[in-house]
């Protein structure tokens, strides 16, 4: 079984070190495609890990990672944010079990119980909230549907590759495999507080939730 990993990064020093991580975990014969759209001085030490470095002209998070799976060639896809939030011990927990309970289709990191330091109060809840709508409206717990440390297999992955156009990150995977009727499924991860740069969602914006929260449902009706 080959195994691909995608690193989107922009501008983060640890990426250097998550992708050392994954090798270190997995093996030298792991794909890992990384999609850096990051300044040059940030690019440079990317293309001493050994890694497929892919500059990403346009586009944003989704994008990234769309671009990156659509690229891969391993019958397990996984994926994970290298800002220093995740470990890559946790992403081996991940793809151990979507190894062995092969009924999912995908398997997500669960952050929801790291402590305030890491993630504050208000995007727990938030993030809380939109795992409540995403249950209800496709049958299946659906936890934490942002986490950024997730696996899924290549097979179900194929016949949900039309999904661009939504925001949400992971969340556009976990809708559109539930609606083709998959299992998916969240499982307990850490998470730590970002590393060297501050968070990317630092204050609350009400229009992007309201928009997060349309995808969702955009997701399970279009």
């Amino acid at each position: 079984m080959r195994l691909s990993f995608i690193v989107p990064t922009k501008n983060e020093t640890t990426t250097p070190g998550i992708v050392r991580d994954i090798y270190r975990a997995f093996g030298r014969k792991a794909e890992v495609i990384v999609i850096d759209k990051s300044d040059p001085e940030y690019r440079k030490p990317l293309y001493k890990t050994g890694a497929k470095i892919v500059v990403q002209k346009k586009g944003v998070y989704e994008h990234a990672l769309v671009q990156g799976f659509r690229m891969a060639h391993g019958d397990l896809l996984a994926a994970i944010d290298p800002d220093g939030t995740y470990s890559v011990k946790d992403l081996k927990m991940i793809v151990d079990y979507l190894s062995k309970h092969k009924e999912y289709a995908y398997v997500g990191g669960d952050r929801l119980d790291c402590p305030k330091e890491a993630m504050p109060g208000w995007i727990k809840f938030g993030n809380r909230m939109f795992g409540v709508l995403a249950t209800v409206l496709m049958g299946q717990r659906m936890r934490d549907t942002f986490s950024g440390s997730f696996a899924m297999w290549r097979e179900p992955y194929n016949k949900i590759r039309s999904m661009e156009g939504y925001i949400g990150g992971p969340t556009i995977f976990q809708l559109a495999l539930a609606r083709k009727g998959f299992k998916v499924k969240c499982i307990p991860i850490s998470y730590k507080p970002r590393i060297g740069s501050k968070p990317k969602t630092t204050n609350f914006k009400p229009g992007l939730a309201v928009k997060l929260a349309l995808n969702i449902i955009r997701g399970r009706f279009s």
